[in-house]
């Protein structure tokens, strides 16, 4: 691991520290969290294309389209408190963020697989996670009111990005599919926490959970595609000299 790559993760987790401080003191001090969230998805935006550059890999375009989407979604939730109309925009910019994370997962090794594919080595994960997608949007729908038709596409959304990262088994590193997997399955775990405290119950600790879960997913998601770029780079036959 170099130096730089050692230098952007230090600068991403202690804006995450500032970030969940910034959470708890959003009645006292709201510009600390103004200024911390929008960070997380700028320096992995930044983290991604110093590792890659330049690169022009479709995957690069794919992966930063997802990340100015999430930066977006940050951007309106920070502003949704008691507003459907942002709420809902946040929730269309974080839709088309997982989009764009799905054609990413599916661009493997210069290969495009069609949306429906799904891996042998993954019928089980596949299966596990549309039980919970359809156990959890049926748990909910009693809170959801008019928000349903949306909230329920977006889970359907969330479940085939947790897929798509599923079905990169054996078509990359192995670090890079475990790091992007994990990005994946903390990413619904977070949005899942969040519907939680926004439709059915606050919890102890909600904030915390809901933004710890996802600044960690972005963070393992941009981790694993960089290992996987790297991954191209070390496949690459040297030039005879």
């Amino acid at each position: 691991m170099n130096d730089q790559h050692i230098g952007f993760r230090l600068t991403y987790f202690f804006i995450i520290i500032l970030e969940l401080i910034g959470e708890y003191q959003i009645d006292t001090n709201p510009m600390l969290r103004y200024m911390t969230k929008p960070m997380l998805c700028i320096v992995l935006m930044l983290w991604y294309l110093h590792s890659t550059w330049p690169s022009k890999d479709p995957i690069d375009r794919l992966l930063l389209r997802a990340i100015v989407f999430s930066l977006f979604g940050d951007i309106l939730l920070m502003f949704a408190s008691n507003n459907d109309s942002l709420f809902l925009s946040g929730l269309i910019s974080f839709l088309t963020a997982h989009i764009w994370f799905i054609g990413a997962f599916l661009y493997t090794s210069k290969e495009t697989l069609p949306w429906w594919f799904i891996g042998k080595k993954s019928a089980l994960p596949t299966l596990l996670l549309l039980i919970f997608s359809a156990a959890f949007d049926y748990w909910l729908f009693p809170y959801l009111g008019s928000l349903w038709p949306a909230i329920v596409i977006y889970s359907l959304v969330i479940c085939r990005m947790a897929i798509g990262a599923t079905n990169r088994y054996n078509r990359v590193p192995f670090k890079s599919y475990r790091s992007v997997l994990i990005g994946a399955l903390l990413f619904v775990i977070s949005d899942s926490a969040l519907a939680v405290s926004n439709f059915a119950f606050s919890f102890t600790g909600d904030r915390l959970v809901v933004m710890l879960t996802y600044a960690l997913a972005q963070y393992f998601i941009v981790n694993g595609i960089i290992k996987q770029q790297e991954g191209k780079i070390e496949e690459m036959p040297v030039a005879a000299s």
